[in-house]
């Protein structure tokens, strides 16, 4: 499923983007972009959850077992690289690490820019990290222990829930319209419609519908409602018309639109489209991109305070090639390793559930 990968890679260079430019923020990029990893998260972590639950089942195994193994996984993959930011950051007292370290060892900096209003500096990217951990802490239990018939009915709840916060915390916090700064948004709340859109096409996927009629019935009703909706919206937005139709909505246009474009990649589309979707440079940075998204907003203050007197342009490709450079260092001789240690995690039904959730379920790619 390699252009899965080559969407992150358009995920990342968006939110990329838009912080390296800032008058790029006003496009909405870097929100489209965190969007976008959340219907891919859900989409994978569900399915991963969905196979580990089915082959549980066949082999007889503890669901326990599985819940064990999925974070055990997920851990390995995200703390090390997360927590070492945060400890050079510690180390070298990059402002304001010595006011916020708590909020962000304990994956709650989402909370903390909704109570106080500000984003945290270099660290202000960081709550959609948060949004992911706190959805891991509950939709595994969900998924895996919820009866099968209730999934599809949480997921909808979860969808309907989301924009019906944002409406109420667009008149309850404080927000800058003319700048789409919307900090109350980023509380695991205000995502589940994105997340959920991804879980939601996992649990297609694996139900008495062929995933071929899924992604048509996206393509055919879910794209063109979603596009249709994300235009007015925008449109309305743009001349002040009832903006917090705007912030309740756009997010749920966004998640019908992904949720069709993570579907039709986990396919595999085909043409000029899935040609470039699957090229080298498109796949490598997809990979590589987790490094990306945590190394990109710090690095930006770190060039601005080391070099201030270059060019704009300047310390814009220095911070580009260092943030891609340690990204790619970090992939190769951290991450790589962490990942290669899930395996001694495991043992005896846990080392066989998880071979063969790998071989029985190639569908979905490894946590």
């Amino acid at each position: 499923m390699a252009q899965l990968d080559a969407l992150r890679c358009l995920a990342v260079t968006a939110v990329v983007v838009a912080h390296l430019w800032r008058p790029l923020g006003r496009l909405e990029l870097a929100a489209l972009g965190v969007r976008l990893f959340f219907v891919l998260s859900g989409f994978l972590i569900t399915g991963i959850l969905l196979d580990c639950r089915e082959v549980s089942a066949r082999l007889s195994t503890s669901r326990l077992l599985s819940l064990r193994q999925f974070y055990v996984r997920r851990f390995v993959r995200i703390f090390p690289i997360y927590y070492l930011v945060i400890a050079v950051a510690l180390a070298t007292n990059l402002a304001p690490i010595r006011y916020i370290w708590p909020w962000l060892v304990t994956y709650t900096a989402n909370v903390r820019i909704t109570l106080f209003d500000t984003w945290g500096g270099p660290f202000g990217h960081f709550w959609s990290l948060a949004v992911e951990e706190q959805f891991y802490l509950f939709w595994p239990w969900v998924v895996l222990f919820a009866p099968r018939k209730s999934l599809m009915p949480v997921m909808l709840v979860g969808i309907a829930v989301a924009p019906l916060y944002r409406f109420y915390a667009y008149y309850r916090f404080p927000f800058d319209i003319a700048a789409m700064d919307f900090k109350a948004a980023t509380l695991t709340p205000a995502n589940l419609d994105t997340l959920g859109a991804g879980a939601l096409v996992a649990l297609l996927w694996r139900s008495d519908i062929s995933r071929g009629v899924v992604h048509r019935r996206l393509t055919e009703s879910i794209l063109p409602l979603g596009i249709t909706l994300h235009l007015l919206l925008l449109t309305a937005y743009y001349f002040r018309i009832t903006p917090v139709s705007f912030f309740t909505f756009a997010d749920l246009s966004s998640a019908m639109v992904f949720a069709w474009r993570v579907s039709g990649a986990a396919l595999g589309f085909g043409g000029v489209a899935g040609g470039v979707l699957e090229s080298r440079p498109l796949v490598y940075i997809g990979k590589i991109s987790y490094g990306i998204y945590i190394f990109h907003y710090p690095m930006q203050f770190v060039v601005e305070k080391v070099v201030p007197s270059q060019p704009l342009f300047a310390r814009l490709l220095l911070q580009l090639i260092v943030t891609v450079a340690l990204a790619a260092l970090s992939y190769r001789f951290l991450e790589t390793p962490f990942l290669a240690l899930k395996e001694r995690f495991q043992s005896g039904p846990g080392k066989r559930l998880t071979r063969v959730v790998r071989d029985e379920a190639a569908d979905c790619p490894p946590s």
